[in-house]
């Protein structure tokens, strides 16, 4: 027999009899189940499908509701993953920890286990790159990066981890660096919007002296034309006279200007 304190009894209908009765023991810190589909902590919603399948949420802490990662074909293992869910949050608050969305628990669970060698690999093979780009990405990515950082996490990516290998790189060869640098700068840049890091990495820090950008200074048109006049005067070096006008002129790179041909050139 349960204590007197511990029964619920719903109020009388007008006809003066109980319209129910509900016996429920009630524990510290718990509700009662006042609507369908409303538990203790969170809400079960039943699918409308032919076969059972139930779809938990709740409201977290950040006042945002967030779901299961899946439909589950059972009542009880909805709940079980409410269960597992208020535990967390119970544990952070007490704990002093901060809580994340199961989402973003996700993508760190999952970043735990993926090298940045796969990942890195993945991100340059789906960005778009012309041909002679894509085969420097990958130099420098298989020479310079995933040799000394590939094994690592993509999650326990550091900005300590970083400077470590930048400073270990050939200091003789800055402009090389500069372009590995990039390299991994765009790896990482991908990595915060697939939501594995909270905060970048690299581009929210700033560069080292010697991984700052090169200073470019743009030549007058008289010195343009002293190059080019000087490259013209000499037998060995005559055929380059057009190539320096064509790219000071039109700002192309090496790339664009050395492959231009006449037929190429509207006048």
């Amino acid at each position: 027999m349960l204590p007197a304190q511990d029964l619920i009894s719903l109020p009388e209908n007008d006809s003066g009899s109980p319209t129910e009765l509900r016996m429920l023991t009630l524990r510290e810190g718990s509700h009662d189940e006042r609507a369908e589909g409303h538990w203790a902590w969170g809400n079960i919603k039943k699918q409308p499908t032919k076969s059972a399948s139930y779809q938990p949420s709740f409201i977290g802490p950040d006042l945002r509701r967030h779901y299961a990662p899946i439909i589950f074909p059972a009542k009880m293992n909805a709940e079980r993953w409410l269960s597992k869910e208020r535990d967390y949050k119970e544990r952070c608050e007490a704990d002093g920890e901060t809580w994340k969305p199961p989402a973003e628990r996700r993508l760190e669970k999952k970043a735990e286990v993926l090298p940045l060698s796969k990942y890195g690999k993945t991100v340059m093979d789906q960005r778009i790159l012309r041909p002679r780009t894509r085969i420097e990405y990958e130099s420098k990515w298989s020479q310079l990066i995933e040799p000394k950082l590939g094994w690592i996490a993509v999650r326990d990516l550091t900005t300590t981890a970083v400077r470590a290998w930048f400073a270990g790189l050939d200091s003789s060869k800055p402009t090389r660096n500069r372009h590995a640098y990039a390299i991994l700068n765009m790896i990482c840049n991908t990595a915060v919007k697939d939501g594995f890091f909270r905060t970048q990495s690299m581009s929210n820090r700033r560069r080292d002296e010697s991984a700052a950008e090169k200073k470019v200074k743009i030549p007058t048109t008289v010195e343009l034309h002293t190059v080019a006049d000087k490259l013209g005067a000499d037998e060995r070096t005559s055929r380059f006279k057009a190539l320096v006008l064509l790219a000071g002129w039109c700002g192309m790179r090496f790339g664009g200007s050395h492959r231009t041909t006449a037929h190429g050139l509207r006048l």
